[in-house]
């Protein structure tokens, strides 16, 4: 892991990959009658897709008086015709880093709607453009001629014509480019991801495992975690048992547990952080939130490797005392040592991204339609959330 002045000095990056983003076109209706017209109001259109998602939200905290240190945020995949360039013309409006690349289909357009006499929405989601081989070739080049370091976010599904495992070979060279690589995509494409990770012994810390895997973190929720572990999770103990499997195989393991909060595992060590209690008003684009918010503030302490994370729960790295800001706020360093997590409590880098990553989610689903949470918002519920050893 870096050091505090090294932190200072290297400007790290965070690219998202949306391999099948969408225009969100968003609006609200008083009730819905079926085979009859239903008249929409408050009609908005945003860049949409989990990686564009995530990618609105660490721009958010990391850029003026949100964030105490500039990161780089880049969102990248495929835009076609007049919906692509909407969405690249919005994320500009949104000042969001984008390097997306062309192709000769049109980007899809996805529809929300929100019923104001059930507080409930309507999500139509489109299968997308076909994505040539060319155009998939065209990526892994570019994919290649990335610098720098940082986390590199996988988000979403796959567009027609792109295998299920182009994933993995879009992880290997992101690892290999020294970028710790986050997951956030359905079972049917984690499944493969994950059947080519392998762990090859335990950490010296005894609290996690030595990976090989190109994945730093993933993050199924309970739906997509019963898909991936093929059996019903009734229990607090059966999602358990099947995130200490994931976690074999990668290095922090997030299960996304809706309104009642996450579970971040760590080799076979687990933590439940609640959410703050809010009035959820939607649910598109609360996870991608939570993941550009951890992605943004992991960043903050220079934190993207599996390494950085044993490191965390070494011995050695208990007894370095120092001071970082994140989000204005400062905490020293040595609190989220070995210490720490010997007595029960996550150690603080963790705490603290897993804090903003479920303030942001709760945030965004607050507000309706396609909207994302603002930066004050997410403050406000940062504090809320409470964290505890399971």
């Amino acid at each position: 892991m870096l050091s505090v002045k090294e932190m200072m000095k290297t400007r790290l990056k965070v690219i998202t990959l949306t391999p099948n983003p969408a225009l969100d076109l968003s609006g609200h209706v008083k009730g819905l009658v079926p085979n009859e017209k239903n008249y929409v109001f408050a009609e908005r259109r945003d860049p949409g897709g989990n990686g564009i998602n995530a990618a609105r939200i660490a721009t958010r905290l990391t850029s003026g008086e949100s964030g105490s240190r500039k990161i780089d945020v880049i969102a990248t995949g495929w835009l076609g015709g007049a919906a692509g360039q909407e969405v690249k013309r919005l994320l500009d409006r949104e000042k969001v880093g984008n390097s997306f690349l062309p192709i000769s289909g049109e980007t899809r357009t996805n529809v929300t709607v929100s019923n104001e006499a059930t507080d409930q929405q309507t999500r139509l989601t489109f299968p997308g453009p076909t994505i040539s081989r060319k155009e998939q070739q065209s990526l892994f080049r570019s994919l290649k001629r990335i610098q720098g370091e940082g986390l590199y976010v996988i988000g979403g599904s796959l567009p027609p014509g792109c295998p299920k495992t182009i994933h993995l070979e879009i992880a290997k060279i992101a690892a290999r480019k020294g970028f710790g690589v986050i997951a956030d995509v359905p079972a049917v494409i984690l499944k493969p991801l994950l059947s080519k990770q392998k762990v090859t012994r335990r950490h010296p810390s005894g609290l996690g495992s030595k990976h090989t895997s190109e994945l730093f973190m993933i993050k199924p929720n309970l739906a997509e975690l019963e898909e991936w572990s093929g059996r019903k999770l009734g229990s607090q103990k059966a999602v358990i048992e099947a995130g200490i499997q994931l976690a074999r195989k990668v290095c922090l393991v997030v299960v996304s547990l809706a309104e009642k909060g996450a579970l971040l595992i760590y080799g076979d060590q687990v933590w439940m952080a609640h959410a703050p209690k809010v009035k959820a008003k939607g649910t598109v684009g609360a996870g991608d939130s939570m993941v550009g918010a951890m992605a943004a503030v992991l960043l903050q302490y220079g934190i993207y490797l599996p390494e950085h994370v044993h490191q965390l729960f070494s011995v050695e790295f208990a007894h370095q005392v120092f001071s970082l800001t994140v989000g204005n706020r400062k905490k020293p360093e040595s609190k989220f040592g070995t210490q720490a997590a010997l007595n029960g409590r996550l150690p603080f880098a963790l705490e603290d991204a897993l804090s903003w990553g479920l303030a942001a989610g709760a945030a965004t689903a607050e507000v309706s339609g396609t909207t994302l949470a603002q930066p004050s918002e997410i403050r406000r519920l940062h504090g809320q959330v409470r964290i505890q050893k399971l």
